[in-house]
């Protein structure tokens, strides 16, 4: 008796349709470069303003990965320091350590606004003096 064939998932069998075309898999291709270049180039924009550029970057290579094996080799270090950080993230001693150094800040934090309200109240006196308000 015969295995039953796989059923492969909707994006595979979608592609695989694309492919059958050379006109579509042209068009399919140059879509997802310029999806990619433009999510790469906002997120070099947003490195400058504020915002999430290195994570664009990244998920504008993602996107390039999907089609073309360069981007999946510049992609393979990135998802080798990544996998490094969740280890990190990971470790119980680390996981203290970050836990003992925001409840230090949040007490800093605490600790300068509780001055400044001591100081000055409610008002923005204190402030006024950095920028003309």
């Amino acid at each position: 008796m015969t295995q039953p064939a796989t059923r492969l998932p909707w994006n595979r069998r979608f592609r695989g349709w694309l492919r059958k075309n050379w006109l579509l898999d042209t068009a399919w291709k140059i879509t997802v470069f310029m999806a990619g270049v433009s999510v790469m180039t906002l997120g070099a924009v947003l490195l400058v303003l504020p915002g999430p550029g290195w994570a664009m970057i990244a998920l504008g290579l993602i996107i390039l990965a999907s089609e073309y094996v360069w981007a999946q080799k510049l992609l393979h270090p990135i998802r080798k320091k990544l996998r490094q950080a969740k280890e990190k993230a990971q470790d119980p001693q680390y996981r203290t350590q970050v836990r003992a150094a925001s409840a230090a800040g949040f007490v800093l934090v605490a600790a300068a606004a509780g001055a400044y309200l001591w100081r000055y109240g409610t008002s923005l006196d204190g402030v006024r003096g950095l920028w003309p308000l």
